[in-house]
């Protein structure tokens, strides 16, 4: 449980828009790591934003966009996987 709170999504945010290290990351991480950045903005949209409303379809389209966000990857080898982790969750000392 601790692992899956450790990341600070300011922190994910900010790395996975440095396009000079996402490039270096095969295509599903990138797309992943795309996802994670406009689903973040929604989510601050709705959390913070007492003013804005979402429509039906726009939800439907933003659980859709997370659903396949999540298969990329998923369908991501592991190697992959653990170092895109490394890179937005570990701090720089």
């Amino acid at each position: 449980m601790q692992a899956y709170r450790a990341a600070n999504h300011g922190t994910v945010k900010t790395r996975c828009l440095n396009k000079l290290v996402m490039n270096q990351f095969p295509k599903n991480i990138q797309e992943f790591a795309d996802s994670f950045v406009s689903l973040q903005k929604k989510r601050h949209q709705a959390d913070y934003n007492p003013d804005h409303e979402f429509t039906i379809y726009e939800v439907m389209t933003e659980i859709d966009a997370a659903q396949k966000g999540i298969e990329k990857l998923n369908n991501s080898s592991i190697e992959d996987r653990t170092a895109f982790v490394v890179y937005t969750v570990m701090q720089k000392r």
